[in-house]
């Protein structure tokens, strides 16, 4: 399967502001807040002089301040808009993981499930080539006892396909007969390949680094099953091949 890594991180909406340090508007302010009243003293004490400035009507050194004062409150708010904006990007990447983490634990509580039915139609893959309606290895007795184990061992039926041949062995040992022998045992193998690759593309969604998807295939019985599949398929599909290839250079 593709390895290429999907953008489907949570985190690609959330802007980073990573321009600046989180203190250095803060010291920006200060250091225009101080050379601002610095420029302010220094206006008094040359044109009118402090005594003289004190005199003045209350109104008057009360516009004076209010204007004086009214570009230090414009510079504080864009100040508190660059700081808030990184507060609320971070906020917003603290909900992400979140909402990750969430998503995350509700696909591992559905994997469990989907993880049975797939034990489920490995049961079927194996009865349909070696159950006692397909002249098989079992009979009615150890067909029936093998369901009734399958509810305390939902890999039981697992282990009983990799006894043909597992991923680990040589190509040679796999026989893709046990897994499309017949029109009923396809259908199920089929099916066992659609539902396990669903689950793998959840899998990619929730986790983009592919952790569970790479612990499903490899650290699984369904997962080694799945590619034991994918590996009898293709044995199976070089074989019709070579049958094929007789024919073709006959016909021409």
């Amino acid at each position: 399967m593709d390895r290429k890594k999907h953008n489907n991180s949570l985190f690609k909406d959330v802007k980073e502001y990573n321009w600046y340090n989180s203190s250095r508007p803060f010291k920006v302010g200060i250091i225009l807040t101080v050379i601002w009243i610095g420029f302010g003293i220094f206006y008094i004490s040359q044109s009118v002089g402090w005594s003289g400035f004190l005199d003045q009507p209350m109104d008057v050194i009360g516009s004076f301040f209010e204007g004086a004062f009214a570009p230090l409150l414009f510079l504080w708010i864009v100040i508190g808009f660059f700081l808030q904006q990184k507060d609320i990007a971070e906020n917003a990447k603290n909900i992400a993981k979140q909402a990750q983490q969430t998503q995350l634990n509700t696909f591992l509580s559905l994997s469990k499930m989907v993880l049975q039915q797939l034990g489920v139609i490995s049961g079927h893959i194996y009865m349909a080539t070696q159950g006692p309606s397909a002249n098989g290895r079992e009979t009615e007795e150890s067909a029936s006892s093998l369901w009734t184990k399958f509810h305390s061992d939902d890999r039981i039926f697992i282990r009983k396909l990799l006894e043909y041949g597992s991923v680990a062995e040589s190509s040679t040992d796999l026989k893709p007969e046990v897994y499309f022998g017949n029109e009923t045992v396809s259908r199920h193998t089929y099916a066992y390949i659609q539902t396990f690759e669903k689950l793998i593309t959840d899998a990619q969604t929730c986790d983009p680094d592919f952790v569970v998807r790479d612990a499903l295939l490899t650290g699984t019985g369904q997962g080694v099953l799945y590619r034991t599949i994918m590996d009898a398929k293709l044995k199976m599909d070089m074989l019709e091949l070579e049958r094929q290839g007789p024919k073709l250079r006959s016909v021409s």
